[in-house]
């Protein structure tokens, strides 16, 4: 539309010289290595290996690189993204007159790889609401059922905003039907920890909140999960810890029948807990049918997880 992203990146270079040589210098001689770029979400840096050409930001936040690619992926030549731990109001400003720069000559195609992304971006909030706060309503939904209903609690009726559906560990499938325009939540895997418990050790230790004792426990577990996907429609999405979501403390009733089947420290009553786990919203899917398959694995307690959703959208 006028001009190219070579050319583009030439002038970001020529305003990064101009304004702070000492950054063009440390950018233009090969600063930026691999290390570096663990300092960026995983999913930028898969969307990053999908182009060929380097554009060089230096000094981004977070927010700013995140929607980068969002803006720039039009271009068959790719971004590599770099994130230089170093804040001045200079150089965000740079970024966003790169910004601007690349909303007016690049457009985006709805066919593009990455603004087709049915994974929601885990940074933003859905339908007003944190990841976190929808993992709360998720347990609170969960554990209100009882035992002959808990694994069926993709399938029964909902009235929530988000569609609710589950992963247990095993190997299950499930016929779905999803209204059209209802963004789902799909909890990848996911470990309550509630209070009190039978185990009268199972307490804080003396000065501990309550909060931390029981994240400390929630995160122990989590920590150990491997191999984390989705794949939709066969194109599989890695799950990077951009999808880790731990709640504050929150409470919740759970189904007195659940300690027989699920969790021995229910108690039927209001009870404290906290949740970490992976999750992912996906945006709504277009009419007809769609193959959800979740897989995560769990070493030390020998779990896995290979559940398929056969989703129908109407």
């Amino acid at each position: 539309m006028g001009l190219s992203i070579s050319r583009l990146n030439d002038l970001l270079l020529k305003f990064i010289h101009i304004f702070s040589p000492q950054i063009s210098k440390r950018v233009l001689s090969g600063y930026v290595t691999a290390p570096v770029l663990h300092f960026i979400p995983l999913h930028i840096i898969h969307i990053a290996k999908m182009q060929d050409l380097l554009v060089l930001i230096p000094d981004c936040d977070r927010y700013v690189v995140r929607r980068m690619p969002k803006i720039l992926s039009q271009s068959r030549p790719v971004l590599k993204l770099i994130y230089i731990m170093k804040s001045t109001v200079l150089l965000k400003a740079t970024c966003l007159v790169w910004l601007a720069i690349s909303t007016l000559f690049i457009s985006c195609k709805d066919d593009d790889p990455v603004s087709a992304n049915p994974l929601c971006d885990p940074t933003e909030n859905v339908m007003g609401l944190s990841l976190e706060e929808w993992q709360i309503q998720w347990w609170q939904y969960l554990m209100s059922l009882d035992c002959d209903h808990l694994g069926l609690a993709s399938l029964l009726p909902q009235s929530f905003d988000l569609y609710f559906l589950s992963s247990p560990a095993g190997n299950f499938t499930y016929d779905v039907t999803i209204p059209k325009d209802k963004m789902i939540l799909c909890p990848l895997v996911n470990y309550i920890n509630d209070f009190p418990c039978p185990d009268t050790s199972f307490h804080p230790a003396p000065g501990q909140s309550l909060e931390d004792f029981l994240q400390e426990g929630a995160e122990g577990f989590i920590d150990d999960v491997t191999d984390r996907s989705i794949t939709l429609d066969g194109v599989v999405y890695p799950i990077d810890k951009c999808y880790r979501f731990v709640t504050p403390l929150f409470y919740f009733t759970g189904d007195p029948s659940l300690p027989l089947c699920f969790d021995p420290c229910v108690t039927g009553t209001s009870q404290a807990a906290v949740s970490d786990g992976y999750w992912v919203v996906l945006k709504p899917l277009s009419k007809g049918k769609h193959t959800l398959n979740i897989k995560w694995k769990h070493i030390p307690f020998t779990l896995n997880s290979d559940v398929t959703y056969n989703i129908t959208v109407e």
